[in-house]
C-alpha cells in the first residue's frame, strides 16, 4: 500500500515544481493540491477586488459631496463679488452726482 503525501504541508516550490509520473496517485493528489491553492488565491483576489470597489464607491461619494460644496461656495462668492461691484457702482454714481 502506498503512503499518501500531505501536499497541504508542502511549500509552493515543492507542490508546483513536482514531477510525478503522469497518472499516478501522487500526481493526482498533487494536482488536487494545486487546484486547491489556485482556488484559494483566486478567492482572495476576488475578495480584495470587492473591497477595493467598495472603497472606490466611498471615495466617489465623498468626492461628489466635496464638489457639491465647492459649487455652493462658488455661487456664494459670485453673488458676493456681484454685490460688492454693485455697491462700488452706486458709490461712484453718488460721488458724480454730488
Amino acid at each position: 500500500m502506498m503512503a499518501t503525501i500531505d501536499w497541504a504541508a508542502k511549500k509552493d516550490e515543492e507542490v508546483f515544481g513536482g514531477s510525478e509520473q503522469p497518472g499516478s496517485q501522487f500526481a493526482y493528489e498533487r494536482g488536487l493540491e494545486i487546484q486547491r491553492r489556485l482556488y484559494l488565491l483566486q478567492k482572495t483576489a476576488a475578495e480584495q477586488q470587492v473591497l477595493a470597489i467598495a472603497e472606490q464607491r466611498e471615495a466617489t461619494v465623498a468626492q461628489r459631496e466635496a464638489i457639491a460644496e465647492m459649487r455652493q461656495q462658488s455661487t456664494i462668492m459670485f453673488w458676493s463679488v456681484t454685490g460688492i461691484f454693485a455697491t462700488a457702482v452706486v458709490t461712484l454714481l453718488a460721488a458724480f452726482i454730488n
